[in-house]
């Protein structure tokens, strides 16, 4: 958990930067039409040159760059109802539960899709109720390299969370893992985060 809320608050860090705010995920149109960071979007109409554009950009990295932000700034964002609604899994499956049966949930590890991808796959088809047959002949077509491709991943791998910060975050994200845990041995898994 505290993998994935480090990556969310980069990512809102880097995007705060750009001029997007908390939760928001792309410019307005409006700001798009006026212009606003437009430059960050490869708008061909921005009146930047190359030059600038990476001068821009470097500033925007070096503004965005984690180390220059103290502990206390990350957990107070993780206060804030984006993240933590994001962190609080067990809520957010809770009300699932209330419209649809344990029957009808499949929660999977990220781990283990992350290691072995084509048996979650295969999990996840025999789950929607396809045939071994339809889940064998879908499963021989996945390409290995796209398996192993993250997505949307935010590039932490510059911005390791420090020690202090690390263990702060999983003090803060501590009742979620305990709350998800507890949920998770409720509907019969046997993994735990």
């Amino acid at each position: 958990l505290v993998e994935r809320a480090w990556s969310a608050l980069c990512m809102e860090l880097r995007n705060s930067v750009r001029g997007l705010k908390a939760g928001q995920f792309q410019l307005s149109e409006q700001d798009q039409i006026k212009g606003t960071n437009s430059s960050d979007r490869g708008n061909t109409s921005s009146s930047f040159d190359t030059r600038q554009q990476g001068l821009l950009n470097e500033k925007y990295d070096r503004e965005s760059n984690p180390d220059q932000y103290k502990d206390d700034y990350f957990l107070e964002r993780l206060e804030h109802s984006t993240h933590a609604s994001r962190n609080d899994y067990a809520s957010g499956i809770k009300r699932y539960l209330s419209y649809f049966s344990k029957e009808q949930l499949l929660i999977v590890d990220y781990r283990q899709l992350s290691l072995h991808p084509k048996e979650t796959i295969e999990q996840i088809c025999c789950f929607l109720g396809l045939s071994r047959e339809e889940i064998l002949q879908f499963v021989d077509t996945l390409d290995e390299d796209v398996l192993s491709k993250r997505v949307n991943a935010a590039n932490t791998s510059n911005y390791k969370i420090r020690l202090s910060l690390r263990k702060k975050m999983e003090q803060h994200l501590n009742p979620c893992v305990i709350k998800f845990n507890r949920l998770l041995e409720e509907l019969g898994y046997d993994w735990k985060i």
